[in-house]
């Protein structure tokens, strides 16, 4: 008979012709995928965790950039504040030193006509800091150059 082998222990085995080669390969890649869906597992597991600090993150950053506004608003409602008023006798006096100097001859200015509109200078300047004056300035030269 083709397929039955005799073992000498009195019993015999038919010989199906299957191997081991692919069951170890089926046994293989069973757990290769295990590895695969555990790493994957892993990777979830993290990416959730860092999901739930983005929230906090970004509610920190939202309270820090309102609290940076609130100090902006209230700098520049203190600097509207500081332009309303006009500057005492003494400011106006240090601001006309700073201009004229001590060592120059101090040269009359031309009389304005009746046309042209009176700007008070030292409240214009005043209400313009420095660096102002200078990007004003800067400002109106590269228009006339472009």
């Amino acid at each position: 008979m083709k397929g039955v082998t005799h073992n000498g222990y009195g019993s015999t085995s038919i010989a199906l012709g299957y191997s081991y080669g692919p069951t170890f390969g089926l046994a293989g890649l069973i757990v290769m995928l295990g590895l695969v869906n555990w790493s994957h597992g892993r990777k979830i597991k993290q990416l959730k965790a860092r999901l739930g600090q983005t929230p906090q993150a970004l509610g920190q950053e939202v309270k820090m950039i309102g609290q940076c506004v609130i100090g902006v608003g209230n700098r520049v409602k203190h600097l509207e504040k500081q332009i309303r008023t006009p500057p005492s006798l003494f400011e106006q006096l240090l601001m006309h030193s700073a201009q004229t100097p001590d060592t120059a001859p101090v040269a009359k200015k031309p009389e304005r006509s009746a046309a042209e509109p009176v700007v008070d200078k030292l409240a214009s300047q005043r209400s313009q800091s420095r660096a102002e004056q200078a990007l004003a300035q800067w400002m109106s030269d590269a228009r006339h150059t472009a």
